[in-house]
């Protein structure tokens, strides 16, 4: 008989001069002639700020130290301001990246602190602030100056605190990610305030921060919350810059009443008409409704957002997780299409139309039409090309995916996720030559990337190499000292040497730095039964069960811990329960089947292993156990048959079945001779 022993085989993994003035302007800029204008009966828009900083790209790209950069900074602080209280938009970062790059040109030592500055704000879009703060130490402020003593305060408060957090990834409660968090604090955005009262910018970073403060101490519903001090800031910001709609929004969706909504209603009518329905009001405010449930009001914003402004990627965003509510895709997919005919180059577009194709089953050959079209007007996009790579592998043509990721792979050698993906086709493919080829590339263009020594050292493993295999992943550990998946593949390795105390140090170094990861946990109790210490296998297996009741391989892994130490009653529960979990599971199927030959309940086996056939009828151990019970049972005639399929699926079990003892009564038959010979 055959037991498939483990479900987790593979080692790799199928990520000094003047600046800022608080007392800016109390209107938007309109450049005449190169001179700034100021219209003080207009309203700041987000819109505004961005027509400035795209008008002003055009003569800093001519002339890098062109005197327009005096404005730069100002304008990306308001951009930034907006970015972080109000939307997540891909288009800003993208100008966020025109501006650093825009600023690396910069050489007069004049407008140089200017650029410098442009570079912090920009960052900060980009939520990158350990990049922002390290080029602001470099500028050098004039400490009698102040608006420069301004500017440093308030950078110094933007930088804030860093705090790590945890969180759920896509809904997986056993997968989380650290990631870094900027926190402005409250003691020092009060401190801002008191020594800048004249600052709007000040008072406006103040409200926010109490508007957070009070939402993290409330234990009330959101309704409810008191934000009587971050209104009271705001109107203090509104006194100084009247004309400000980031203002004026904030403290309406401040002071919103859901349960009474006619005056909110009014309120936003009011500011969306004042700001001549400038789509960034019409967004954030189609947020807020989209917050209390009211779907309706919040398409309704949504909708006129973008019929003022159809290029904008984030609101087709916003409308696709509106849309979602009601499932209704299908209404949405010609507006998508139609944004690509007037857009072909916005990226994120075809992505998120190639999902709505998947949600909607369209055939899948329209999302490899897609993607086709996507990299014939964007041959220079190494992310479309990676996309129609994955588009290729999804309806099955391998071989032109593999093309594809080596297309993205030639415009940007640097996309270590088409190396990943091609590199986890190879291996599928059981191309270990060129897994190899790849990987050594990939980390010729990448250093850090340490999945690379993974994917090595899976094709050193495949080829029993183990020594070089655990050569390699050490190399991965001393560039990432907390590469939690190159501790688990390091305990692959060593329990493949049979070195099963070195294994599962290995293991559980990948669990202290991730208590979650199930395949390390799995691996624990499977190196404890390969020991034979059934005891502590089978309580590294109920630890796993104590958190995740529900965990299939877990019941699995327990069924062949049991048949190990023939408890045979405990090892058919384990896999009827896997079973239950997952009804189309062959191996535990299978391996229930052999427990019941085992108790010698051989009709109760050959029900177990026909019900594999009828989920894969080309399940060859299936076929192979089947024969091996129809000789116990003295049926040679149907044990050849059997046994003549499962070889003719699987011919390595020739050698399997010279010394089964299973088939002992017909070793001299010329029939068996002739099949496994």
């Amino acid at each position: 008989m055959k037991i498939n022993k483990s479900l987790f085989t593979i080692l790799a993994l199928s990520l000094s001069v003047s600046t800022i003035n608080p007392n800016y302007a109390k209107a938007v800029s309109v450049f005449e002639n190169g001179t700034p204008q100021y219209d003080s009966t207009h309203p700041y828009n987000i819109s505004d700020y961005l027509k400035n900083l795209d008008r002003a790209e055009s003569s800093v790209s001519k002339t890098p130290d062109s005197l327009r950069w005096k404005s730069i900074p100002e304008d990306l602080l308001r951009v930034y301001l907006w970015h972080k209280d109000s939307f997540h938009d891909s288009d800003t970062i993208k100008l966020a990246n025109i501006w650093i790059n825009l600023a690396d040109k910069v050489e007069d030592r004049n407008i140089i602190q200017y650029a410098k500055l442009s570079k912090v704000f920009a960052n900060f879009i980009r939520q990158n602030f350990k990049e922002a703060e390290k080029i602001y130490s470099t500028i050098k402020f004039d400490k009698y100056d102040k608006d420069d003593l301004f500017t440093y305060d308030l950078i110094e408060t933007l930088l804030g605190e860093e705090k790590e957090a945890k969180a759920n990834f896509q809904g997986n409660k056993n997968l989380s990610f650290t990631y870094n968090i900027r926190v402005i604090k409250l003691e020092d955005a009060e401190d801002l305030v008191d020594k800048y009262p004249k600052s709007d910018i000040a008072r406006y970073l103040y409200a926010i921060t109490l508007q957070k403060d009070a939402e993290s101490n409330s234990q009330s519903d959101q309704s409810i919350i008191d934000y009587r001090e971050a209104i009271d800031q705001l109107d203090q910001a509104l006194l100084i810059s009247p004309s400000n709609s980031l203002y004026e929004l904030k403290k309406a969706q401040l002071t919103y009443n859901p349960s009474n909504p006619e005056n909110g209603d009014e309120t936003f009518e009011n500011i969306y008409k004042k700001s001549y329905k400038d789509s960034y009001i019409g967004e954030s405010i189609a947020t807020t409704y989209a917050r209390y449930n009211r779907f309706d009001k919040a398409l309704e914003y949504i909708e006129s957002a973008i019929k003022q402004d159809d290029s904008r990627v984030s609101l087709y965003k916003k409308l696709n997780s509106l849309y979602a509510y009601s499932n209704n895709f299908t209404d949405l997919i010609p507006i998508y299409e139609k944004a690509l005919e007037k857009y072909p180059n916005k990226i994120e577009l075809y992505y998120d139309l190639a999902d709505l194709y998947v949600k909607t089953k369209a055939d899948p050959s329209k999302n490899v039409s897609l993607f086709e079209t996507a990299v014939t007007k964007n041959p220079n996009s190494d992310i479309l090309a990676v996309y129609l790579a994955d588009s290729y592998y999804n309806s099955g043509n391998l071989e032109q995916a593999v093309s594809s990721y080596q297309k993205a792979i030639e415009i940007n050698k640097n996309n270590v996720d088409a190396y990943g993906k091609l590199i986890s086709l190879l291996w599928d493919k059981g191309d270990n030559d060129n897994v190899l080829r790849t990987s050594n590339q990939a980390l010729k263009s990448n250093p850090d990337f340490v999945m690379g020594y993974l994917w090595i050292a899976s094709s050193q493993l495949r080829q029993n190499k183990i020594d070089d295999a655990i050569n390699t992943i050490k190399k991965s550990i001393k560039i990432k000292p907390d590469f939690v998946l190159a501790y688990n593949s390091l305990g692959v390795a060593y329990k493949a040497q049979k070195k099963y105390d070195l294994a599962i140090e290995g293991f559980k170094k990948a669990v202290q730095l991730n208590p979650n990861y199930p395949e390390a946990l799995l691996n624990i109790g499977d190196t404890y039964a390969l020991k034979g210490d059934y005891v502590s296998s089978e309580k590294s297996y109920n630890d796993i069960l104590a958190t995740d009741p529900y965990n299939e391989n877990v019941y699995f892994a327990l069924g062949n811990l049991y048949t190990e130490s023939k408890n045979y009653d405990k090892s058919v529960k384990s896999f009827e329960k896997a079973i239950l979990l997952n009804p189309k599971s062959l191996d535990s199927r299978n391996n229930l089947g052999n427990v019941y030959l085992k108790q010698n309940k051989l009709d109760n086996a050959i029900d177990e292993f026909e019900k594999v056939l009828k989920i894969d009828p080309k399940y060859a151990t299936a076929y192979y156990n089947i024969a091996c019970i129809y000789s116990l049972k003295m049926d040679q005639n149907y044990s050849l048959r059997f046994l003549e399929e499962a070889l003719s699926l699987e011919p390595t079990l020739k050698d399997v079945a010279k010394k089964d003892p299973d088939f002992d009564n017909m070793k001299n038959d010329n029939r068996f001779k002739e099949l496994i010979n």
